[in-house]
């Protein structure tokens, strides 16, 4: 389906649907897009679920910007049925590990938490696209989201479902700039506990404290807060032995713009 849409895009933007034009594509685009949401829905298989999500969000890359709010609501709606099925799927396995015959199905549910974490990661990306797409006024559909996307920081949740928490943030915070400042008091903790991780994407969590220090109305009464968090979580992270090189980068990055501006 994302490839119909896509070649029918290019085509007009081409010049090669004679009698065709953009309405054409939003037309496609309103009929693939709530049959892809509807099928979902009734999809009992994960990795098939799985790869209806990434054909979703390949159709919201394609022309995500032509969604109205009921079509936005739709999907979040669907989201959130993923994850809660989702999680409850990984609960049922994590009871399963044990029993007497855990042995003899470890590998298949193994296999099956593989493509548990897919799915999870199916759908940072849609939301990843929608906030880039729509920016601040997807904000309050995240809201909605929160309770669905908050549990996946918890430590005992898998590095890859914190991972994916972590991105979730920073497409946010990346594309909602100032509008975004109200969730830092409440992420800020998460990311300086990933610092800690075992696992930890230490340049993608210094990135986004670097965004916060940075910010031009960091030291704002409602900001100020997320600011001392912020540059705090650095001290914590510059002594609790993070390598010398990546201090080292963060702090140039950090300063980039003074030093241009001594050039």
């Amino acid at each position: 389906m994302p490839e119909l849409l896509r070649y029918a895009k290019l085509a007009i933007e081409k010049g090669l649907a004679q009698g065709r034009d953009g309405s054409y594509i939003k037309e496609l685009f309103d009929y693939i897009v709530p049959a892809l949401v509807e099928a979902l829905h009734k999809e009992p298989d994960t990795e098939t679920c799985a790869n209806m999500l990434d054909a979703l969000n390949e159709c919201l890359e394609i022309y995500g910007q032509v969604l109205d709010e009921n079509q936005v609501r739709s999907i979040v709606d669907e989201i959130k049925q993923v994850i809660t099925a989702s999680s409850s799927r990984k609960k049922e396995r994590a009871e399963r590990t044990n029993a007497e015959d855990f042995d003899a199905e470890g590998e298949l549910l193994k296999e099956q938490n593989e493509q548990e974490e897919e799915v999870f990661d199916q759908v940072g990306e849609i939301l990843g696209t929608l906030v880039k797409t729509f920016k601040a006024s997807f904000l309050p559909f995240f809201d909605e989201l929160s309770s669905y996307i908050m549990p996946m920081w918890g430590k005992d949740k898998t590095t890859e479902e914190r991972q994916i928490a972590i991105c979730i943030f920073d497409d946010m915070a990346e594309q909602c700039r100032e509008a975004a400042l109200k969730y830092y008091d409440t992420y800020i903790p998460f990311l300086l506990d990933a610092c800690n991780d075992e696992n930890p994407d230490i340049r993608q969590v210094l990135s986004r404290l670097n965004f916060v220090i940075r910010h031009p109305n960091a030291l704002q009464p409602d900001n100020i807060m997320a600011y001392d968090n912020a540059v705090s979580g650095l001290g914590k992270v510059c002594m609790g032995g993070v390598d010398w090189r990546l201090q080292l980068s963060f702090y140039l990055r950090l300063h980039a713009k003074d030093l241009m501006n001594l050039s």
